[in-house]
This record gives C-alpha cells, sequence and structure tokens, in this order.
C-alpha cells in the first residue's frame, strides 16, 4: 500500500520531483549550475506579483530566512509587534527575543485571524514601532491573515512589514507593492511541493534603507552579490 504523507509541511512530493532528485548533482561554481539558478530566479517571479530583484534563497528551512530577516532588518533593541497566533507566530516571538529585539505581543486566539485595528492600536501606543512580524497564513491552525489591510496600517506609519509566507506561498495570490509588504520570507516545502532545504527572502526598497550588517551566512548583501 502507498503511504502518503497529511502534514502541512513537509508535503508529499510529486513523482516527476522525485525523479529529478535522482538526476546527478551539478556542481554549484559550474556555469551549468549558473544557468540553472537564474532559470529559478526567474520562475520564482512567477509566483509573486511586481517582484523585483531584491531576493536571495538561503540554503536553511524557512526558519532560517526568518532569522535572516531580524538580523538583515533590525538592531538589537528595536521594538516591534509580533502578531501571535499559532506555533509559528511564537517562532516570531522567540527569534526576536533571542537576537535582543523588544517585541510587543499581539496574541490572537489560535484559529482566529488577526484584527487589523488592533494592529493599528499597538502602533498607536508604540510609536518607536520600527517593524510589524506576521504570518500570511499559520500553518498550525489554517488562520489567514489580513495582511493587506494591515499593510496599508504599516506603510502609514513608515512602520516595515515582515511576513511569513511559508504557507502562502503558491497557494495564495501576493502583491507585496500593493500590500505594503516590505520582507517577504518563503520555503520550499509547503505550498511548493519541494523537499526541504530551500528558503527565500524578498524585500522592498523601503526595507533595503534598512538594511544591517549583522549576519555572516545570512547575510544578504553578501548573497546578492553572489546570486545576481
Amino acid at each position: 500500500m502507498k503511504e502518503r504523507l497529511f502534514t502541512p509541511g513537509p508535503v508529499e512530493i510529486p513523482e516527476r520531483v522525485r525523479r529529478v532528485l535522482g538526476d546527478q548533482i551539478i556542481h554549484h561554481r559550474t556555469e551549468e549550475f549558473r544557468r540553472s539558478f537564474l532559470e529559478v530566479r526567474e520562475l520564482f517571479k512567477r509566483l509573486v506579483e511586481d517582484l523585483s530583484e531584491n531576493f536571495v534563497f538561503f540554503a536553511s528551512s524557512g526558519t532560517g530566512a526568518m532569522e535572516a530577516s531580524i538580523l538583515n532588518f533590525f538592531e538589537e533593541g528595536d521594538k516591534v509587534i509580533v502578531v501571535n497566533g499559532g506555533k509559528f507566530g511564537e517562532r516570531w516571538l522567540n527569534l526576536a527575543k533571542h537576537w535582543g529585539l523588544n517585541p510587543v505581543e499581539y496574541k490572537v486566539e489560535w484559529g482566529k485571524s488577526a484584527d487589523p485595528d488592533k494592529v493599528k492600536e499597538l502602533l498607536d501606543k508604540n510609536p518607536d514601532c520600527k517593524g510589524v512580524l506576521l504570518q500570511i497564513s499559520e500553518t498550525s491552525t489554517g488562520a489567514y491573515h489580513p495582511t493587506k489591510e494591515i499593510g496599508y496600517i504599516c506603510r502609514e506609519r513608515d512602520v516595515l512589514l515582515v511576513a511569513d509566507a511559508i504557507t502562502a506561498l503558491g497557494v495564495y495570490k501576493i502583491v507585496p507593492s500593493e500590500w505594503g509588504i516590505d520582507v517577504l520570507v518563503g520555503g520550499s516545502q509547503k505550498g511548493l511541493l519541494l523537499p526541504p532545504g530551500l528558503s527565500v527572502l524578498w524585500f522592498s526598497q523601503r526595507a533595503e534603507r534598512s538594511l544591517k550588517e549583522r549576519a555572516f551566512y545570512f547575510s544578504i548583501k553578501k548573497e546578492l552579490k553572489k546570486q545576481l
């Protein structure tokens, strides 16, 4: 009997993808790999509307891209609002605490969506806030957060919106320029129907002004030079 994988991630991989995984490995410093890599970059831009070239891939889980967003766009002591409505909202909170940020937790009942008015209220109470961290969709509950509405609120206050699209990528229509998203992170192992181990991080021109030099492996500036 064929076994089935009924988890939200990693997901069951299509047979044609599994066959490709059996091909000979291409060395990452060859011209063949470079051509393939650039093709993947072009294909990725089809997944997200109106996407600029400001994105990098990491050999990591989605959590790696989440951590990269913390390290590259915020500094120790920065205040951020964390929308915590499930297991991965908790992960934003833990990452923010680990790297010395000052998180203000917006606790959402599991299975419920965030209320944009509550985000607005928290931002008004915390005018020194540098960013809002959320999931577009929370894997652990299936809840969809109104990212577009929250993005408008963030943009009005010149606050960075960092959106985890690890579940949403390839599933929902995402338009960062219209939604006010400044940093978008994704992973391979859910909606893209690929093996785990590849993550991606896109950032807006507005976020680019906040780029820091805190990371080594997850340095966006270094990776952009290598990947373009």
